[in-house]
């Protein structure tokens, strides 16, 4: 167990990092040491310390402290490590378990989605054009529009200009005043519903999930035949469900709203 001295010298480490982090100019001693209110000679050792292992670097000239590269380095080797669906694979299991039907992972690309993860019911198997590594168009798939709705509304008429408009099935949502009141109202609820808009009988409840800039970048959802899809099952199971896992997620992901 660390000393009293150790755990103080390390928030005190941490105080200059992100003191100077804030501070793309560099800081002298003097400045360093009246902003973290420290004597000069603690922010001078702490200061030779963290310059000794790269992490902080001093102008000849202005004697100014700055921040290296090295932070981003070794959060970037971190983040190299891990994933969307590192991340989500624990939950997608779980939905999958307790819902037993087919559960899916997307990630936005241009004005697309990607399939990148799903995860089959061994009970209820139902038979849908998914798989990993599809691409589909936002307007008409659950997760497309649960990531769509969280944009800006300049990002969502780009989206629809770009995007060939077919109609899958008879209830595809074709006209762009009515996608504007569809989406508004998937973002005043927090889940998207895919009503047989891409495939007939395919009914599915999809949520979006949010990165560290809180901004939607991918989304989770379940599918299944519209027999098994009533409204009551939706409602008291399947939605409250997603929207737990999701906001799960994107917590882990680093959302503000969800850590």
């Amino acid at each position: 167990m660390a000393d009293n001295s150790s755990v103080q010298s390390v928030e005190r480490t941490f105080d200059i990092i992100e003191n100077l982090s804030s501070a793309p100019q560099g800081l002298t001693l003097l400045e360093l040491s009246s902003d973290v209110g420290l004597p000069k000679s603690t922010v001078h050792r702490l200061l030779s310390t963290l310059t000794g292992r790269g992490y902080i670097t001093q102008e000849p000239e202005s004697k100014k402290y700055l921040l290296t590269l090295k932070l981003f380095e070794v959060s970037s080797r971190s983040l190299a490590g891990f994933d969307i669906l590192s991340a989500a694979r624990p939950y997608l299991q779980h939905l999958s378990r307790i819902t037993n039907e087919a559960v899916h992972l997307v990630v936005r690309e241009g004005h697309e989605v990607v399939y990148i993860y799903k995860e089959d019911s061994s009970k209820n198997t139902v038979r849908m054009a998914s798989h990993i590594g599809l691409h589909n168009p936002m307007y008409c798939t659950g997760v497309g529009k649960a990531i769509m709705a969280y944009l800006p509304r300049s990002e969502q008429e780009q989206i629809w200009k770009a995007t060939e408009i077919i109609p899958y099935t008879d209830k595809t949502i074709t006209d762009y005043d009515l996608m504007l009141k569809e989406l508004d109202h998937i973002k005043e609820c927090g889940y998207a519903i895919d009503d047989e808009e891409h495939e007939n009988d395919v009914c599915c409840a999809a949520c979006p999930i949010f990165d560290y800039t809180n901004m939607p970048y991918a989304a989770i959802s379940i599918s299944a035949p519209r027999s098994r899809m009533d409204n009551d099952r939706m409602e008291h199971r399947i939605i409250p469900e997603l929207l737990t896992a999701t906001r799960r997620i994107s917590g882990i992901m680093g959302c503000p709203e969800h850590s």
